[in-house]
């Protein structure tokens, strides 16, 4: 079928190829050229009955009018019969905004009225209805929102445009009619990922309905703070959220949950957890027989106490919700996004590397079939870091950048900041110059955000990255802004282990022994109790560190080892390396004897970090073991298409069976949420992998191995 999308989008058209299509269409005769207006108003591919009545021509002279213009080349006909195309898009383009203004709108209206006697879906006639109809005009508005209604779960922009266009229509003093477009913009736009377009639709939302009328404004008000949340806006947050549990008329009902579970986030980003455990519990026992509610809320309760430091607890309350969320239908979960989210993120903090992996990866494809993309760029970046942990680094690479991908595009700040931070500590372990380079885009970003927090974090990160490549004073610069020595603006007790770690590395590497060693101290501090194995291993292998600095290997190797054991425990692999590179080396220092078990744990590492794609942590193994006078050679390479798609990452197996299916590129993108460009790099990595040169041959690969699996 035709498209009814209009020409008046896209960019600029040169000076010099506009006046070249303006001297060749002034050539053309008054009615043909009527008739190219009418084709570029109705769209591409065009019919040439609905384009002469666009134009205001009599459908009758259609196909003679149209035999002038493919004569003169202005338009070329499509394999499907009946169908025409210009010759190239910029030209249609420049016929489009050559119609005078008000042509243009009565071109609209006519293409809406062709199309409506036509029987055509309301779709098909929404563009034009939007361009050309007056305010009140009712049957625009039904024509509109019908036709948003229709789109919404596949092309979410499409319908927030087009009930954005009827809410211009209706008059500002009906509220309640105005209210049920507003509801279903709200829902579009999250959908769509454009958060700050929910932003204004939710103040209008708040704003119109009366304070603590019911679910439908306290669900209002929750949202409009969690994407506050969202984009770093936490000026009057809080308040608004005080005031709006004042007014819920049963503060113990279920509609008071969305409340106090964005209370408790935002309060935690100011490191007031105490508070943000306690509007958990309340939410809790409002949440009452809902099931949905009841694991959110001791979801959000778990992370509030592992930020508060009360890990058994937490862990605990963690394994009830997680049990709780595999019950749940995937329609339940789609009502509630942020849902697997924040379980997730609370599990990757709780180091269930595991469980946060595969509850990440339901949320992001419930995410995707419901084609609600609000929560995916979060998603997608704690799924990136739970699979860098879990040595599973090309899928984190890969996650990390789809994640970060969607934030530009969106121009999230704050998820941006976050996301760059994930995808820079994920090349720490691979390439440096890209490692520093997000990490640096990541710091850039903080500029347009009001969180304190995420500054803290952004920053932490980026210094753990420069620890991981070599540039210690950037690392110990970085730690001082992230709010060390105590990091008290920074709650997350695991990761201020982390970060101490770092610190030892850097402060010794620049000479500073003593400093060294209160790091080392404090980080054992900061792990005392805790029971996260990963966090302290990174405390041991802190002391490890200094050990070796201060002339006792042997104490560092075995410290290093049970370091290494820690972190194995938990599945991080990443971790774990790191730990047993430390040993060989601190074993190699102890003498001769220890060499032969200095070469095994440098070889063990150095094979793990080959298999998981950590080349940076693979080559310093490496090194250590040509110190030692062991063979080093570089990894036989296997040929990528000896293993078929088994050498692709989970996300280029997706996109390589959509390309079996006969998804062209935007294709794929929109039925993963990424860009164009992300696509196009997914296919040069699978041609590369598999050894091919061609979409046909990708699609052959996967049929063959169907095939063989039955």
């Amino acid at each position: 079928a035709p498209s009814s999308g209009g020409g008046e989008t896209g960019a600029r058209i040169p000076a010099a190829v506009g006046a070249a299509i303006a001297e060749e269409l002034r050539h053309l005769p008054a009615d043909a050229r009527l008739m190219l207006e009418g084709a570029a108003v109705t769209g591409e591919p065009f019919e040439p009955e609905l384009a002469a009545e666009a134009g205001g021509l009599p459908a009758g002279r259609a196909l003679e009018l149209l035999d002038e213009l493919v004569a003169r080349d202005c338009v070329r006909p499509e394999a499907a019969p009946r169908l025409f195309r210009f010759r190239h898009p910029i030209v249609r383009r420049a016929v489009y905004d050559s119609i005078a203004p008000g042509r243009r709108l009565t071109a609209h209206g006519r293409a809406a009225r062709a199309l409506d006697g036509l029987g055509a879906s309301a779709p098909a006639r929404a563009h034009h209805v939007a361009l050309s109809a007056r305010p009140g005009d009712e049957a625009a508005i039904t024509v509109l929102a019908d036709a948003a209604h229709q789109v919404a779960a596949g092309a979410p922009a499409s319908a927030a445009q087009w009930l954005t266009a009827a809410l211009a229509l209706l008059p500002a003093d009906e509220v309640p009619r105005r209210l049920a477009l507003l509801a279903p913009l709200a829902d579009v736009q999250a959908s769509a990922g454009a958060l700050a377009d929910v932003h204004e639709t939710l103040v209008s939302i708040t704003a119109a309905l009366p304070a603590g009328s019911g679910t439908a404004w306290s669900q209002a008000v929750a949202a409009l703070a969690a994407v506050e949340l969202a984009l770093g806006r936490h000026s009057g947050a809080r308040r608004r959220l005080e005031l709006a549990l004042e007014a819920v008329p049963d503060p113990a009902s279920p509609h008071a949950v969305p409340l106090l579970i964005a209370l408790a986030m935002d309060v935690s980003y100011q490191g007031d957890f105490a508070r943000g455990r306690e509007a958990c519990a309340r939410a809790l026992a409002a949440a009452g027989g809902e099931p949905v509610l009841r694991v959110l809320a001791r979801t959000v309760l778990a992370l509030m106490l592992e930020l508060q430091g009360a890990v058994p607890e937490a862990q605990e309350t963690m394994t009830a919700a997680g049990g709780e969320f595999d019950a749940l239908s995937d329609e339940e979960v789609a009502g509630q996004l942020d849902l697997p989210y924040y379980l997730g993120l609370a599990e990757t903090l709780l180091e269930r590397f595991g469980d946060a992996k595969r509850h990440l990866e339901r949320g992001i494809a419930v995410a995707l079939a419901s084609g609600n993309s609000q929560f995916l760029a979060a998603t997608r970046s704690f799924l990136s870091y739970s699979s860098l942990y879990l040595g599973r680094v090309e899928e984190s690479l890969t996650v990390a950048a789809e994640a970060v991908e969607m934030c530009r595009l969106l121009r999230v700040p704050a998820g941006s900041a976050w996301t760059l931070s994930v995808a820079a500590s994920a090349w720490s372990v691979v390439d440096a110059r890209e490692a520093l380079r997000l990490g640096e885009e990541a710091l850039a970003v903080l500029d347009d955000v009001d969180d304190s927090m995420l500054a803290d974090t952004t920053h932490g990160h980026f210094a753990v990255v420069c620890a991981n490549v070599g540039e210690h004073e950037r690392c110990i610069e970085h730690m001082e802004l992230a709010g060390a020595p105590s990091f008290e603006r920074f709650g997350e007790p695991g990761r201020r282990c982390l970060w101490t770690e770092a610190l030892v590395r850097s402060t010794l590497a620049v000479g500073r022994r003593d400093e060294a060693r209160e790091w080392a101290a404090r980080g054992e501090r900061f792990a005392a109790g805790l029971g996260l194995g990963v966090a302290e291993a990174s405390v041991k292998r802190a002391r490890a560190l200094v050990l070796l600095a201060d002339g006792d290997p042997r104490a560092a190797a075995e410290l290093a080892l049970r370091a290494a054991d820690a972190a194995a425990a938990r599945g991080a692999r990443v971790e774990a390396a790191r730990s047993r590179i430390l040993a060989g080396r601190a074993l190699s220092a102890a003498g001769e004897r220890h060499r032969e078990r200095a070469v095994a744990e440098l070889g063990a590492a150095r094979a793990d970090m080959a298999s998981a794609g950590a080349r940076r942590l693979e080559q310093e193994a490496a090194r250590e073991l040509r110190s030692l006078g062991a063979p080093a050679p570089a990894p036989v390479a296997r040929r990528p298409g000896d293993a078929g798609t088994t050498e692709l990452s989970r996300r280029e197996r997706e996109v390589a069976h959509l390309v079996a299916a006969g998804n062209t590129n935007p294709e794929i993108a929109q039925a993963l949420y990424l860009s164009p460009k992300t696509v196009e790099g997914h296919m040069r990595r699978i041609f590369e992998k598999l050894r091919v040169t061609s979409r046909a041959q990708v699609a052959a690969t996967v049929a063959r191995e169907e095939s063989q699996h039955g």
